[in-house]
Formats: structure tokens, C-alpha cells, sequence
């Protein structure tokens, strides 16, 4: 199966990286700019302009819970996410939904106020506004999280990996360690795990095939996929 994931560093395509890397299979990777996710170019793989999204046989996928799901079904896939038709899964695919929908969306005005207000002060206001709305999503997953040291347990799933590379934004915003210790304690678990360690030293451009955990072959550009 020949597949190519498309990046952009700092964003939430980092699970996506991960749950490659856990998976072990062969891929190869884009890195999207982000001024270049605007170009034509792009938008033949995505029209919205976004990252992830992911090539398979030549086809494109876009929306971090479908590339999730897909590598999940791949063989091998069920150290990604729990087999279908088990509670285990129902629970799953509710954080899936709810890591897009909830915790990720609250981050939409501290980072693009002027998608939601016209003049500079009203997307200042946006802005603080998101901050108060972003913790009250800190909050729900503090409590859900609890003693667990993932998401479902004691075995690590594409939601960890899914859920550092959201929460790792609101280190800028909060004392983590002070007000959030069960997610402190996940986010250092995460940055212990090798395909954690991989991802973002691909996102910070110093990761080669030689040193990933999985299936990484190397880059391609936009233009040859």
C-alpha cells in the first residue's frame, strides 16, 4: 500500500505521525508549510486548505478521525484503536469525535480571531474569550482522564497520540503541571514514547529515516505526489 501523509509542524497532523510510526508500515511524508496550504497546489489534496490528510494508492483522505480510523483498520491497526462492534470502541470513537469537535474547536478563536470578528478589538476579545472556553476543555479532560495513564486504560491508542498533539497548545496559555496534573502526567508519558520523540523532531526537521521507530522512508515533495 503506498501511502503519503501530509504535515504541517505545530499542528494536530503530529497524531497522524505518531500512529504511522506505532504502526510500522512503509510511508512517506509532505511537509506543507503553512503558506503553503492556500496554494492550488495543495488544495488538490485538500480544498479546505488543511492538515492531515493522507495519500493511499493514490487517493486522498482528509479529517484526522478518518486517516485515524483508516490506519486503524489497516492489519496491524488494532494497536491503534479497539476492534469494532466492542464498547471498547464505541468509547473510542466518542473521544475521536469529541477531540475534533470539543477540545480542538475551542482553540479556533485564540488562533484565528479574525475568522470570527472584524476589527482588531473584537478579535482581541475573541481571542481572550478562547482562553476561558479552552480550559473549560482542560478541565473536562482532567477529570475523564483521572489516574488512567491513557485515554482507555493502561494501553496507549491513536487518542493519545491524538489528544498531545492538541493539548501540548495549551502550554502557552496555562501552568499545566500546577492546574492540569493527570494531563502534565500524560503530555510527559507522550514525550517518553519513541514515535512521540520522532514526530516532533521530523516537525522541528531533524529526523531521518535512520533514527524513526516505523515505517518512515523520507520526504517527497508536493509537486511529485
Amino acid at each position: 500500500m503506498n501511502t503519503v501523509f501530509f504535515y504541517s509542524p505545530g499542528t494536530c497532523s503530529l497524531s497522524g505521525l505518531v500512529s504511522l510510526e506505532w504502526l510500522g508500515q512503509p510511508y512517506r511524508v509532505v511537509r506543507v508549510e503553512r503558506e503553503v496550504r492556500g496554494t492550488p497546489e495543495f488544495k488538490r489534496v485538500n480544498p479546505l486548505a488543511k492538515v492531515p490528510a493522507i495519500q493511499i494508492d493514490g487517493a486522498f483522505l482528509t479529517e484526522n478521525g478518518a486517516i485515524l480510523a483508516h490506519l486503524a483498520a489497516r492489519p496491524g491497526g488494532e494497536i491503534l484503536l479497539p476492534k469494532p462492534g466492542t464498547r471498547e470502541r464505541d468509547v473510542a470513537n466518542q473521544w475521536l469525535s469529541y477531540l475534533a469537535s470539543g477540545f480542538h474547536a475551542s482553540f479556533g478563536p485564540f488562533f484565528g480571531p479574525a475568522r470570527y470578528a472584524a476589527d482588531e478589538a473584537a478579535q482581541a476579545a475573541a481571542k481572550q474569550f478562547a482562553v476561558t472556553q479552552v480550559r473549560k476543555q482542560y478541565e473536562y479532560v482532567e477529570a475523564e482522564l483521572g489516574s488512567k495513564t491513557y485515554f482507555l486504560g493502561e494501553t496507549k491508542t491513536a487518542l493519545d497520540g491524538y489528544f498531545y498533539a492538541l493539548s501540548r497548545w495549551g502550554k502557552r496559555l496555562y501552568d499545566i503541571p500546577t492546574d492540569f496534573p493527570n494531563i502534565a502526567r500524560h503530555q510527559a508519558t507522550m514525550e517518553a514514547d519513541a514515535a512521540v520523540i520522532f514526530g516532533l523532531a521530523l516537525e522541528a526537521g531533524e529526523a531521518t529515516p535512520a533514527n524513526g521507530t516505523g515505517g518512515y522512508l523520507g520526504h517527497v515533495a508536493l509537486a511529485d505526489v
